[in-house]
């Protein structure tokens, strides 16, 4: 956690340090994980979705791992029904490369 604080005001929010780029695609439901500095795709990085229902549930989504090309679709699942959700919560973890949180909206229906 980084905390600020100044003039009688106080703002806290988490720091994740990693070596990675992670590119949200949301027309497509997907994310591209890559090295950062040098591109080059990151597979078998394991991958965490959480999806905030409408009506403000939140509940487990779907998790896996990217892909020879450093992708992993976070928005298709065959027993659920993306329709019903506002908003993923995306956990990128990588043993060399670190951590990512990221928050992303579901794709156009």
């Amino acid at each position: 956690m980084v905390e600020v604080v100044g003039v009688g005001k106080r703002q806290a929010k988490p720091y994740y340090p990693n070596q990675m780029t992670v590119q949200t695609i949301e027309a497509y439901g997907q994310i591209q994980v890559t090295r950062a500095g040098t591109r080059k795709p990151l597979s078998a990085v394991y991958v965490k979705v959480y999806a905030r229902q409408q009506g403000g549930k939140v509940v487990f989504f779907k998790d896996g791992y990217t892909d020879l090309r450093g992708r992993f679709d976070y928005a298709s699942v065959s027993a659920g029904d993306v329709r019903q959700v506002e908003r993923f919560a995306i956990l990128v973890l990588s043993d060399e490369a670190g951590a990512v949180v990221r928050e992303a909206k579901p794709p156009a229906r």
